[in-house]
């Protein structure tokens, strides 16, 4: 039989035996404590990113509904009296037309009640035998009257057929011309994609590189055939990054032209 005492003796020596890794024990401790930090620091972070994005999509919304606000209220041009006038008359037009859709109730007059049966019934048989001639006869083609055109008529017709606006032509030109790549480069990144942003920017620096002088924004929309408000995205993101300047001159609308010490223009 093994003895008790030898066996404690050797556990003992087992126990105070030490390995090469047990100096690395704290360093590793201290690392792992390292990475518990760094993760309740992250999620803080996280915290923080969320509550960013949060307040981005709010903000956003406010700066979105400012933006339809002026849209709605912001007069482009004065009012004047001839307006006043045309948009009185389309109002008594409408109430014109509403009155003669009014549905016009005939009164009959009651029919007697002295009419003796004979008669009724002989009254009643006729006018069932004449419906009866009535549906099986072919109804007549009713056939529009023909009206001669006068020349005043043919006249106006043809001032309402919607004219093309006209392109406009400067007497001046860049030297030399303007390098539209270059400028939507240094555009954000949406312009600078293909699609619809980048398409917009393209021709309003394409129709600006024609024009030395400038040009309103309700020109650019008439030259471009953009909608307004693609026209004034397109004019504020230029005149943000200084790559175009607006003129506002007294009792004019401002006018968004090239900056002409960067970019020298010539008459043709």
């Amino acid at each position: 039989m093994s003895n008790p005492h030898n066996i404690n003796v050797n556990s003992s020596k087992e126990e105070e035996m030490h390995t090469v890794f047990d100096t690395l024990i704290p360093s590793l401790e201290a690392l792992s404590d390292g990475f518990k930090d760094m993760h309740k620091q992250f999620d803080k972070l996280k915290k923080v990113n969320d509550n960013l994005v949060e307040f981005n999509d709010s903000f956003g919304a406010f700066l979105f509904g400012l933006a339809a606000n002026d849209t709605t209220i912001k007069w482009r041009s004065p009012i004047t009296e001839s307006e006043i006038a045309k948009h009185k008359k389309h109002l008594n037009q409408l109430q014109t037309h509403e009155a003669t859709k009014a549905v016009q109730i005939v009164k009959q007059p009651p029919h007697t009640a002295t009419a003796a049966s004979s008669s009724s019934t002989a009254v009643a048989t006729a006018s069932s035998s004449s419906a009866a001639k009535a549906k099986s006869a072919p109804r007549p083609l009713l056939k529009r009257p023909i009206t001669e055109k006068s020349p005043e008529n043919a006249r106006k017709k043809q001032k309402t057929i919607p004219e093309i606006p006209k392109q406009l032509v400067s007497n001046r030109r860049f030297e030399p011309k303007v390098n539209v790549t270059s400028i939507i480069n240094r555009l954000p990144i949406k312009y600078q994609d293909r699609g619809a942003p980048h398409d917009h920017m393209t021709s309003v620096l394409k129709i600006l590189g024609l024009h030395p002088e400038g040009l309103t924004a309700r020109k650019l929309s008439s030259e471009t055939r953009l909608a307004q408000r693609f026209i004034t995205d397109c004019v504020n993101t230029l005149v943000f990054r200084k790559e175009v300047i607006k003129v506002q001159e007294e009792g004019q609308y401002a006018r968004y032209l090239f900056d002409p010490a960067r970019f020298p223009s010539v008459p043709k």
